[in-house]
């Protein structure tokens, strides 16, 4: 759950970031919004998938053997 939380908050800086640079028309803000929001896509599509990440078959078939 704890993962979710962090990749949610990521995104909802990316956003503040973007809104704020908008507003003050700062370059050095809208480029720290597009870094995380990178950081964001690149949890979300390139996520590990370690023991603790296993399908539910996968764990189901661990426990029956």
């Amino acid at each position: 759950m704890k993962h979710y939380l962090f990749t949610a908050s990521i995104l909802v800086i990316a956003l503040a970031l973007y809104s704020i640079s908008l507003v003050s028309g700062a370059l050095w803000l809208f480029t720290g919004g597009a870094v995380f929001e990178l950081w964001f896509w690149a949890r979300i599509f390139l996520r590990r998938r370690g023991p603790n990440h296993a399908s539910k078959r996968t764990r189901e078939e661990l426990h029956a053997a």
